[in-house]
């Protein structure tokens, strides 16, 4: 059980740096093309909503997609810092808890920030099935926390009675 967790938590560091690195790659490629091309290929559907200047649009852009990575890296370092609390066998601690619920919050946060992406300079609402599952993924885990929070309340009064 120890070796699947640890795999695991290995997989997501390697998911992480990748993620990362093909991020950066990507901020340099798009901040080294000629700013025509920016205007014509990057930001037509910035045209439509009635923008005009590409530079604030890529300002941004990069804003919102580096605060949607950072916070998708931190939501994978919850989640391993929660499958140490696993491999540690605290599955019901309250620190195991805390990290489910911050785990969920901001993986629901990073899917409404990449709903909010996905739709930037567009004139009507775009929904796709990745970001849906994404936020109802989230909702779900954050439910099950708000859940686990209860009981582990109702035990501890349930003990403070015996």
């Amino acid at each position: 059980m120890i070796w699947v967790i640890r795999f695991v938590q290995g997989f997501s560091i390697l998911v992480i740096l990748l993620w990362t690195f093909l991020w950066g790659v990507s901020m340099l490629l798009i901040l080294g093309i000629d700013q025509t091309v920016i205007e014509d290929i990057t930001f037509s559907r910035f045209k439509v909503s009635g923008y005009e200047d590409s530079r604030a649009q890529l300002v941004l852009f990069i804003t919102l997609v580096t605060i949607a990575c950072a916070i998708k890296i931190y939501t994978y370092f919850r989640l391993i810092q929660l499958f140490n609390e696993f491999a540690a066998k605290r599955f019901f601690s309250l620190k195991a808890i805390n990290h489910l619920r911050v785990f969920a919050g901001l993986y629901t946060l990073g899917a409404f920030l990449d709903l909010v992406l996905n739709n930037l300079g567009r004139s009507k609402l775009y929904l796709n099935y990745d970001d849906i599952h994404s936020f109802v993924f989230g909702l779900i885990f954050l439910i099950i926390a708000h859940i686990l929070v209860k009981a582990r309340k109702a035990r501890e009064e349930l003990d403070s009675y015996f």
